[in-house]
């Protein structure tokens, strides 16, 4: 879209179907009609606008000085579905006539109502440009279909929330063609000036209605349980009834059911049914949106319909009809029975971290088979050997061999979009290997100062030593066997019991980690850091400590938690397997 400034006047035609969405409507309409230079406005009335029980609420668009171009009886009133089928049918056949006659450039159709989306059917299939209010928003029901469709028929797209701009996006919508504006309705209350809803209130009911002894009441059709929804709303006035203070019920949506539903309203309620007052709709607005509901999640500063309004401005006629669907990047699947893996398959974990190695089977549920434990050997050949033994017994187990080996030490995953980042060589999130110190002990992988140096199996397990030999890792209540190979759980056992030297050792860990972590999320910016393994519980409060400390104000609201699962290297390691096996293709 681009702005034009020698093109023709730009003929708009509005479709209003009731007074809920006159009152997003209107403050537009005004706008269009202001500038009669660049806009030409039609106006088409339908819907329960033209029905007396629903007070004739056309008559609130003549006295806002508006032509109506074209009012068109479409509502067939019935007790079921097929009347909301048929006022569908009815609109159908009645809106060409009235779209060939005005050749609006382009239709406005507000919501999720039936009406709208006649109207919004007819005006695609007659090929002329759509912009829809209100899309993206979740109220349930079959309006949420209504109005998900009428989105897919429109071209651009007017919404008053963020959730409602990201669903539009989410639904492939052009972001290009998608305006965050605000609510039109709040720039009409903000304009207003201050008033006492209790004076608007008393308009309503009586003079001498008295602060929190009313109640306003609203309750629409379920349309996709009718018979429950009547039930549900009969019971609702039995309750307001039972309170005794006067009681302003609006009139539900002309949905099936909603006669139905007002045949139980009794002679407790007051009934507002005529509603042509200028200030109605302000009136409403303050009761929903004003002062003493400040808990409201309406959206606007008051500027929203100038924002409309530019926008329609940059709506560049000679663009192609055609929509443009944004559809995201879909890895393509590999051609497999899902189904009957997800019953069958199986992968081999193995974990290598800290003193001992872990073999486990997984299944697709991720549920730990069987698992196999072995001391740790020292040297890669060893280990290599061990490995092989164990997946040679693991493998006459599993319905299915996946084996992917991790590497020694501390490791970690980044997850993006519900997506495990893996990196151009897989190898992504080696966290053990950021340095947090220039010149620290050495680690494995040859460098000095890494976290694993200070914070892995191995490092806290030399560290044991380092204070076995000194005689100063055991405590009272500890015993160490002549045979017992000195372990990183000996130092959390002294630490537990009391021992300085021990707990130093695992401070200095935690606070390794920390620095580490902070590093993370001066890079990444995670909205949450999981820890796991033995010391994940020792150390989260360093962690939070250390991030306290030391990261960027706009780091540390970051979420640290414990890994509730149980062996989640090994879960993690299996689901790496199976989801590259099943879902994938790299």
């Amino acid at each position: 879209m681009e702005k034009n400034k020698n093109r023709k006047k730009l003929r708009i035609c509005v479709a209003t179907c009731n007074r809920a969405d006159y009152s997003k409507l209107a403050p537009i309409m005004f706008g269009i009609k202001g500038q009669p230079e660049l806009f030409d406005l039609k106006v088409v009335v339908l819907g329960s606008h033209l029905i007396d029980d629903y007070g004739n609420t056309y008559r609130m668009i003549e006295q806002d000085d508006f032509d109506i171009n074209t009012s068109l009886h479409t509502i067939v009133r019935g007790e079921d579905e097929a009347a909301m089928v048929e006022s569908v049918g009815l609109a159908l056949v009645k809106l060409p006539d009235v779209l060939n006659r005005l050749k609006p450039d382009l239709m406005i159709v507000h919501g999720d109502r039936f009406d709208a989306l006649a109207v919004a059917t007819s005006a695609a299939l007659m090929n002329i440009r759509i912009l829809h209010m209100e899309g993206g928003e979740v109220s349930g029901t079959i309006d949420d279909s209504i109005r998900h469709a009428i989105t897919k028929l429109a071209h651009y797209h007017v919404c008053c929330t963020r959730s409602a701009e990201q669903h539009l996006i989410a639904m492939c919508e052009d972001h290009n063609r998608i305006l965050l504006s605000g609510c039109p309705s709040y720039d009409k209350l903000l304009t207003a000036g201050s008033k006492d809803y209790m004076s608007i209130l008393q308009t309503w009911l009586s003079k001498d209605v008295k602060p929190r002894e009313y109640i306003v009441a609203l309750q629409h059709p379920v349309t996709t349980n009718i018979k429950h929804s009547v039930k549900m709303f009969e019971l609702t006035l039995d309750a307001l009834i039972t309170f005794n203070k006067r009681t302003l019920i609006l009139f539900p949506n002309i949905d099936a059911g909603e006669e139905r539903m007002l045949e139980y309203v009794c002679e407790n309620v007051l009934h507002v049914r005529n509603a042509d007052s200028q200030n109605k709709i302000l009136h409403a607005l303050q009761l929903q949106f004003g002062k003493l509901y400040p808990c409201s999640k309406i959206y606007g500063d008051g500027n929203a319909v100038p924002r409309i309004l530019k926008f329609l401005k940059s709506i560049d006629m000679n663009e192609p009809l055609q929509k443009k669907f944004c559809f995201p990047p879909v890895k393509e699947c590999i051609s497999q029975d899902i189904d009957h893996i997800l019953e069958t398959q199986s992968a081999l974990a193995v974990d290598l971290g800290g003193t001992n190695l872990r073999v486990a089977i997984v299944s697709m549920k991720g549920e730990i088979i069987k698992k196999y434990v072995r001391a740790n050997p020292k040297t890669y050949d060893e280990r290599i050997e061990l490995i092989l033994k164990l997946c040679v017994e693991a493998v006459t187990e599993a319905v299915k061999l996946n084996c992917r080996i991790l590497g020694v030490g501390i490791g970690g995953g980044i997850i993006h979009n519900n997506e495990l980042i893996h990196g151009s060589m897989f190898c992504a999130a080696e966290f053990g290997h950021i340095m947090v110190s220039m010149d620290g002990p050495e680690c494995m992988c040859g460098s000095r100062g890494c976290i694993e140096a200070y914070a892995s199996g191995i490092a806290l397990q030399r560290e044991a030593k380092r204070l076995h030999d000194e005689d100063l890792l055991l405590v009272e209540g500890m015993s160490l066997k002549n045979e017992e190979t000195v372990s990183a759980i000996h130092l959390i056992q002294a630490a537990e019991l009391g021992s300085t030297e021990a707990r130093k050792v695992l401070q200095t860990a935690g606070c390794a980690l920390g620095v580490g972590i902070t590093n993370i999320l001066h890079t990444l910016n995670p909205s949450l850091v999981i820890l796991s393994g033995v010391l994940a519980a020792h150390n989260e409060s360093i962690v939070k400590e250390v991030i306290t400390q030391r990261a960027l104000p706009s780091t540390q609201t970051v979420e640290v938690a414990v890994s509730n699962l149980s062996d989640p290297a090994l879960l993690g390691a299996a689901s790496m397997v199976l989801d590259y096996a099943t879902r994938r293709t790299y």
